[in-house]
């Protein structure tokens, strides 16, 4: 990933892809003027890296020309990302009937779930299925897919992999039990999520070949009727289980800080989220939760920079969390870099802390981090698993040297 990319270029994308997903139209001099200001590999690298290139290809197709090998790059992630959302689609829906025979009962996440906030000319990337089960069917569900023919992860062991289709497992939404301190950031309640779902409607893609694209519009070259697999319109109507709007956005927050908002995609997402919450008139919700819960910091370190970079309409009462007494220098140094379109890769770790409000329970989460045992090596560093405990220090101080270096590079 270059990290030398412009990072006002980021906020423009993002700004854009925002623009579009709401309104279904964007300026086509703002785009053009903008972009005349940028070397398209720039605009190609960040669409990818950030995940923005599924919201932006329909206005790109008719206002933008990459050169040859940035096409070639496009071409073959939208065909990549219609795949996966094709694949998705098709094993949800067999997935779904399976879990109420065997009495099973999860919610589904993120990805698959917000599909219902975009316009159907955009494309959402779906990396894989992320399910919540309560913790006593985990067992249960453990031995369904081991019997469905699904492959656990060596890495994580939540994850199972089968055709090209990634299932992640979650008995717990803060994404980060696996290090025992980061309880002490806060808890949400799993029972009361189950009791708040939602059952919806969706529309599932299960017996045509795929997204119909205006892909020629793109000026790709080389593609054909026979060689596309964007074709067919036959859908599937399902009921599914999904969060309460509230609830949605209060772990999507958490999961974009936990992510050290490294995809500005995601901070769509939120605001698409925010747009839901707002009309349903559910801040007063998000707000009585997230204190409840003691999570008020990390939601409030989430949308802090939605609202900065989309000027979006996220009341004080929600924000305020993360300007709490114990909220550091640091933190509020975190999202003003984050806001401008920076990246800083241990951001989520050190947000995760600064939400800890005692000291002693702060050192025992870097502790876990900086001399993790082999279940969080696993996560934290998946190419040494194996590697002796004392090393981690070293492996923690090179990352953050390489980090900041890199930072302050694309400061100058």
């Amino acid at each position: 990933m270059d990290m030398n990319e412009p990072p006002e270029l980021r906020i423009l994308l993002a700004k854009l892809s925002a623009e579009f997903c709401k309104e279904g139209v964007v300026s086509d001099n703002e785009m053009k003027d903008s972009f005349l200001r940028y070397n398209p590999s720039e605009i190609a690298e960040i669409l990818l890296n950030d995940g923005l290139l599924g919201f932006l290809w329909k206005p790109l197709s008719s206002l933008y020309e990459f050169p040859a090998s940035q096409r070639t790059i496009i071409k073959n992630y939208l065909f990549d990302t219609c795949r996966r959302e094709l694949l998705v689609h098709r094993q949800l829906p067999m997935l779904w009937s399976l879990f109420k025979d065997e009495g099973l009962d999860p919610i589904l996440l993120r990805g698959p779930s917000w599909q219902r906030y975009y316009p159907s000319e955009v494309i959402r990337d779906l990396s894989d299925i992320d399910l919540l089960i309560h913790p006593d069917q985990k067992t249960k569900i453990d031995i369904f897919f081991e019997a469905m023919g699904y492959k656990r992860s060596f890495h994580c062991p939540d994850v199972w992999l089968k055709d090209g289709v990634t299932l992640d497992i979650h008995t717990d939404v803060m994404g980060i039990t696996w290090l025992p301190a980061s309880v002490y950031a806060g808890n949400i309640p799993l029972q009361e999520l189950f009791d708040r779902k939602k059952t919806i409607q969706f529309e599932f893609m299960t017996r045509c070949q795929g997204r119909r694209l205006d892909i020629n519009a793109f000026n790709l070259g080389g593609l054909t009727a026979e060689s596309s697999i964007f074709q067919g319109d036959e859908k599937e109507l399902l009921k599914i289980s999904v969060l309460e709007e509230a609830d949605d956005l209060i772990c999507a927050s958490i999961h974009w800080v936990k992510h050290s908002f490294n995809r500005l995609s995601w901070s769509v997402d939120l605001l698409m989220l925010c747009d839901q919450v707002n009309k349903l008139d559910l801040w007063e919700e998000v707000t009585e939760r997230i204190e409840r819960y003691k999570v008020d910091g990390l939601v409030g370190f989430g949308l802090l920079p939605v609202r900065r970079i989309f000027n979006a309409d996220i009341p004080d009462s929600v924000i305020s969390g993360n300007m709490r007494s114990n909220s550091s220098v640091v933190s509020r140094w975190i999202i003003e870099t984050i806001s401008k379109g920076r990246r800083f890769e241990p951001a989520g770790y050190l947000l995760f802390a600064s939400s800890i409000g005692n000291i002693f329970r702060k050192f025992q989460f870097y502790f876990e981090i900086v001399f993790p045992r082999r279940k969080v090596r696993r996560r934290m560093f998946r190419r040494y698993p194996d590697a002796p405990r004392w090393l981690f220090p070293y492996f923690h101080i090179s990352r953050g040297l390489s980090g900041t270096m890199r930072l302050i590079k694309g400061l100058l």
